[in-house]
């Protein structure tokens, strides 16, 4: 059950909701919610609630973003293509910014889920070299900007 601006549980009960654009989700007695520019991540577990910033994930091959890799700086130490999915499979919030560093000699690169946009200039997706680094940008529900140290 949900009202504007917050989310509730059952116990026993596990839902992922998306609130005024941000990403909550519950599990049990435990609530998790993602949002604000910032990304901050809110858990609250009976009367007590955290705050904490997402956290670099290592990333060593291909993945395929996650809702708890909004925000979240994907440190690529190996070759990779890394997935942006569609809003239908993903509801990242509007204005959610995923760094993409490569830190690899291996080529890293974005790939667009089915229906997803990417717009970029020159239409290069990849982290131009190693140490460079790339953001992800959406703008719109299916929509994406790639920007930064871009290259094929």
């Amino acid at each position: 059950m949900s009202n504007a601006g917050s989310l509730s549980t059952d116990a026993g009960l596990t839902a992922v909701q998306t609130i005024d654009g941000d990403i909550g989700s519950a599990s049990g007695t435990t609530i998790t919610f993602i949002g604000g520019s910032a990304g901050l991540i809110f858990t609250a577990s009976g009367s007590m609630v955290t705050v904490s910033e997402p956290q670099p994930v290592t990333v060593t091959g291909n993945k395929t973003l996650g809702l708890s890799d909004a925000n979240a700086t994907q440190n690529c130490t190996a070759a990779a293509q890394i997935t942006i999915p569609p809003n239908s499979t993903q509801a990242f919030p509007i204005n959610t910014i995923i760094p993409i560093v490569r830190n690899t000699s291996g080529a890293v690169a974005l790939v667009a889920g089915v229906g997803v946009t990417f717009l970029s200039v020159l239409n290069q997706f990849g982290v131009m070299a190693q140490n460079g680094t790339i953001f992800a940008y959406k703008m719109l529900i299916d929509t994406w900007v790639i920007s930064g140290a871009t290259g094929p």
